[in-house]
Protein backbone atom coordinates (compact mmCIF):
# COMPACT_ATOMS: atom_id res chain seq x y z
CA UNK A 1 0.00 0.00 0.00
CA UNK A 2 2.70 2.03 1.00
CA UNK A 3 4.72 1.54 -2.06
CA UNK A 4 1.84 2.10 -4.36
CA UNK A 5 1.00 5.50 -2.43
CA UNK A 6 4.65 6.47 -2.98
CA UNK A 7 4.48 5.46 -6.61
CA UNK A 8 0.93 7.69 -7.20
CA UNK A 9 2.98 10.83 -5.70
CA UNK A 10 6.14 10.36 -8.14
CA UNK A 11 4.14 9.39 -11.26
CA UNK A 12 2.81 11.76 -13.95
CA UNK A 13 -0.73 13.06 -13.60
CA UNK A 14 -2.47 9.88 -15.70
CA UNK A 15 -0.40 7.36 -13.31
CA UNK A 16 -1.36 9.10 -10.16
CA UNK A 17 -4.89 9.66 -11.38
CA UNK A 18 -5.02 5.50 -11.88
CA UNK A 19 -3.02 4.70 -8.98
CA UNK A 20 -5.36 6.51 -6.72
CA UNK A 21 -8.20 5.16 -8.59
CA UNK A 22 -7.07 1.45 -7.91
CA UNK A 23 -6.25 2.14 -4.50
CA UNK A 24 -9.73 3.86 -4.23
CA UNK A 25 -11.32 0.69 -5.70
CA UNK A 26 -9.44 -1.59 -3.57
CA UNK A 27 -10.81 0.29 -0.45
CA UNK A 28 -14.19 -0.73 -1.91
CA UNK A 29 -13.08 -3.95 -1.97
CA UNK A 30 -12.12 -4.10 1.89
CA UNK A 31 -15.22 -2.46 2.84
CA UNK A 32 -17.44 -4.65 0.86
CA UNK A 33 -16.06 -7.25 1.92
CA UNK A 34 -16.49 -7.01 5.71
CA UNK A 35 -20.13 -5.72 5.38
CA UNK A 36 -20.46 -8.99 3.23
CA UNK A 37 -19.12 -11.09 5.26
CA UNK A 38 -21.09 -9.44 8.34
CA UNK A 39 -24.20 -10.48 6.91
CA UNK A 40 -22.74 -13.98 6.62
CA UNK A 41 -21.89 -14.30 10.52
CA UNK A 42 -23.37 -11.82 12.72
CA UNK A 43 -26.78 -11.46 10.91
CA UNK A 44 -27.04 -15.64 11.07
CA UNK A 45 -26.97 -15.28 14.83
CA UNK A 46 -28.78 -12.35 15.16
CA UNK A 47 -31.69 -14.10 13.50
CA UNK A 48 -31.51 -17.06 15.45
CA UNK A 49 -31.38 -15.26 18.70
CA UNK A 50 -33.69 -12.27 18.10
CA UNK A 51 -36.24 -13.37 15.44
CA UNK A 52 -39.06 -14.81 15.22
CA UNK A 53 -38.60 -16.92 12.12
CA UNK A 54 -42.62 -18.49 12.27
CA UNK A 55 -44.83 -18.74 8.98
CA UNK A 56 -48.56 -20.26 9.25
CA UNK A 57 -46.69 -22.51 12.01
CA UNK A 58 -43.66 -23.59 10.71
CA UNK A 59 -40.07 -21.93 11.60
CA UNK A 60 -38.11 -21.51 9.33
CA UNK A 61 -34.67 -22.81 10.02
CA UNK A 62 -32.01 -19.58 10.66
CA UNK A 63 -29.43 -20.97 8.49
CA UNK A 64 -31.59 -20.59 5.82
CA UNK A 65 -31.20 -16.63 6.18
CA UNK A 66 -27.52 -17.02 5.01
CA UNK A 67 -28.28 -18.29 1.44
CA UNK A 68 -30.56 -15.36 1.11
CA UNK A 69 -28.31 -12.70 -0.52
CA UNK A 70 -27.03 -15.55 -2.36
CA UNK A 71 -31.08 -16.27 -3.78
CA UNK A 72 -31.86 -12.67 -4.56
CA UNK A 73 -28.42 -12.48 -6.74
CA UNK A 74 -29.21 -15.48 -8.47
CA UNK A 75 -32.83 -13.81 -9.28
CA UNK A 76 -31.36 -10.18 -10.09
CA UNK A 77 -28.41 -11.06 -12.15
CA UNK A 78 -30.25 -11.79 -15.37
CA UNK A 79 -33.06 -8.73 -15.07
CA UNK A 80 -29.71 -6.40 -13.99
CA UNK A 81 -27.80 -7.85 -17.09
CA UNK A 82 -30.48 -7.32 -19.22
CA UNK A 83 -30.71 -3.30 -18.34
CA UNK A 84 -27.36 -2.51 -18.79
CA UNK A 85 -27.77 -4.56 -22.08
CA UNK A 86 -30.80 -2.23 -23.24
CA UNK A 87 -29.08 1.01 -21.63
CA UNK A 88 -26.29 0.10 -24.39
CA UNK A 89 -28.30 -0.68 -27.14
CA UNK A 90 -30.21 2.77 -26.89
CA UNK A 91 -26.72 4.16 -26.95
CA UNK A 92 -26.21 5.73 -23.44
CA UNK A 93 -23.74 4.14 -20.95
CA UNK A 94 -24.28 2.85 -17.26
CA UNK A 95 -21.34 4.28 -15.58
CA UNK A 96 -18.45 2.98 -13.66
CA UNK A 97 -19.62 5.94 -11.08
CA UNK A 98 -23.19 5.44 -11.59
CA UNK A 99 -22.66 1.08 -10.97
CA UNK A 100 -20.89 2.17 -8.43
CA UNK A 101 -22.96 5.07 -6.49
CA UNK A 102 -26.11 2.41 -7.30
CA UNK A 103 -24.32 0.05 -5.64
CA UNK A 104 -23.18 1.75 -2.65
CA UNK A 105 -26.62 2.73 -2.16
CA UNK A 106 -27.77 -0.51 -2.06
CA UNK A 107 -25.30 -1.59 0.65
CA UNK A 108 -25.58 1.77 2.90
CA UNK A 109 -29.53 1.27 2.59
CA UNK A 110 -29.55 -2.68 3.77
CA UNK A 111 -27.50 -1.49 6.58
CA UNK A 112 -29.92 0.96 7.35
CA UNK A 113 -32.64 -1.29 7.11
CA UNK A 114 -30.21 -4.02 9.62
CA UNK A 115 -29.76 -1.22 11.96
CA UNK A 116 -33.80 -0.08 11.95
CA UNK A 117 -34.43 -4.04 12.68
CA UNK A 118 -32.00 -4.17 15.60
CA UNK A 119 -33.64 -1.26 16.84
CA UNK A 120 -37.29 -2.89 16.23
CA UNK A 121 -35.58 -6.26 18.68
CA UNK A 122 -34.51 -3.72 20.94
CA UNK A 123 -37.94 -2.11 21.92
CA UNK A 124 -39.47 -5.75 21.82
CA UNK A 125 -40.64 -6.53 18.32
CA UNK A 126 -39.59 -9.61 16.81
CA UNK A 127 -41.17 -9.36 13.75
CA UNK A 128 -38.18 -8.40 11.36
CA UNK A 129 -38.13 -10.88 9.09
CA UNK A 130 -39.01 -8.01 6.19
CA UNK A 131 -36.54 -6.15 7.44
CA UNK A 132 -33.73 -8.64 7.72
CA UNK A 133 -34.81 -10.16 4.16
CA UNK A 134 -34.58 -6.60 2.31
CA UNK A 135 -30.61 -5.96 4.00
CA UNK A 136 -29.68 -9.26 1.98
CA UNK A 137 -31.84 -8.01 -1.13
CA UNK A 138 -29.75 -4.59 -0.56
CA UNK A 139 -26.78 -6.53 -0.40
CA UNK A 140 -26.81 -8.53 -3.79
CA UNK A 141 -28.25 -5.46 -5.42
CA UNK A 142 -24.74 -3.64 -4.48
CA UNK A 143 -23.07 -7.16 -4.66
CA UNK A 144 -24.11 -7.52 -8.59
CA UNK A 145 -23.00 -3.64 -9.32
CA UNK A 146 -20.26 -3.25 -7.24
CA UNK A 147 -18.07 -6.52 -8.35
CA UNK A 148 -18.50 -6.61 -11.86
CA UNK A 149 -18.06 -2.48 -11.67
CA UNK A 150 -14.69 -2.62 -9.98
CA UNK A 151 -13.40 -5.96 -12.04
CA UNK A 152 -14.03 -4.18 -14.88
CA UNK A 153 -12.61 -1.18 -13.88
CA UNK A 154 -9.98 -2.43 -12.67
CA UNK A 155 -8.78 -4.43 -16.07
CA UNK A 156 -9.61 -1.34 -17.96
CA UNK A 157 -6.64 0.02 -16.35
CA UNK A 158 -3.93 -2.53 -17.26
CA UNK A 159 -2.35 -5.68 -15.82
CA UNK A 160 -5.61 -7.41 -15.23
CA UNK A 161 -4.50 -10.45 -13.79
CA UNK A 162 -1.77 -8.72 -11.09
CA UNK A 163 -5.23 -6.09 -10.33
CA UNK A 164 -7.64 -8.63 -10.17
CA UNK A 165 -5.42 -10.78 -7.76
CA UNK A 166 -4.87 -7.49 -5.58
CA UNK A 167 -8.77 -7.11 -5.73
CA UNK A 168 -9.26 -10.76 -4.19
CA UNK A 169 -6.76 -9.59 -1.19
CA UNK A 170 -8.67 -6.23 -0.66
CA UNK A 171 -11.56 -8.49 -0.32
CA UNK A 172 -10.36 -11.19 1.88
CA UNK A 173 -8.68 -8.38 4.24
CA UNK A 174 -12.34 -7.15 4.69
CA UNK A 175 -13.26 -10.17 5.82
Amino acid sequence: LLLAIGFAIQADPVRRSRVLAILGLLALAMIFGAALNLSLSVVTLFVRDHVDRSFFGFEAPYAAFQAAEAVFALLLAIPMMRNWRAVASKGGASSTFGRATFGMGSACGGLLALWLSVQLVLNGAHQVVPLVLLFYLMLALADLNIYPMALGQLTRMGGAATLTALWYVANATGS
